[in-house]
């Protein structure tokens, strides 16, 4: 709050000063009411029950595999022990490469359609 410049009280007239000094009390009695609504919001806020102490947020283990995701890659691991070995897998793929072209094992694809007529 910027300070008023000083006034110069013995250049002021009696009404004057009679009208500051009204002006200053209203302005003491407004931060009396002020303090004392202060001082009561301070007292409820205090009878208030403490914040809950909670653990830490769970972002910085974000960022980190979980203890679940290090059991599942485990096991995927385990699974894929107990396939064909690596050099019959590659067998396959050349086979399945060499074969029809445009093929879909699934059904689908652009190999079986012919243009239709508009």
């Amino acid at each position: 709050m910027p300070t008023p410049a000083p006034l110069d009280l013995e250049a002021l007239s009696l009404d004057d000063l009679k009208r500051l000094v009204v002006e200053l009390l209203l302005r003491v009695a407004a931060q009396e009411d002020e303090i004392r609504a202060l001082r009561e919001e301070n007292a409820h806020l205090k009878s208030l029950p403490k914040r809950p102490k909670l653990a830490p947020g769970g972002m910085d283990k974000a960022t980190e595999p979980d203890k679940c995701a290090k059991v599942k890659a485990a096991r995927r691991q385990k699974q894929g022990q107990g396939g064909p070995p690596p050099e019959a897998q590659g067998s396959h793929r050349a086979a399945h490469a060499a074969g029809h072209r445009g093929a879909n094992p699934h059904g689908g694809g652009a190999a079986g359609l012919a243009p239709q007529g508009l």
